[in-house]
């Protein structure tokens, strides 16, 4: 069914980025950590797009959550406010 269909385009996606990261790995060494895991992040979220692994409603749900004003609220704290 259509959840099947869902786990194996997030395993190929998996697997893709795996392979992405070792090419990486093996062509630019030195890279630190956080930057492959930054990659690996970028790779696997293109590789499910590519595949049409999301809904329309997900999709659109991803639009409305990643913006830059929600990502900075994210990672900035919030100043004020109590505890």
């Amino acid at each position: 069914g259509a959840s099947s269909k869902v786990l194996l385009k997030s395993i190929a996606g998996g697997l893709a980025t795996i392979l992405a990261l070792v090419l990486i790995g093996r062509t630019i060494p030195g890279i630190p950590w956080i930057a492959h895991a930054a990659a690996g992040g970028a790779f696997y979220a293109g590789a499910l797009l590519l595949m049409k692994t999301f809904s329309v409603n997900e999709l659109a749900f991803f639009r409305q959550f990643l913006t830059p004003r929600n990502l900075i609220k994210s990672v900035i704290p919030q100043r004020g406010g109590g505890r």
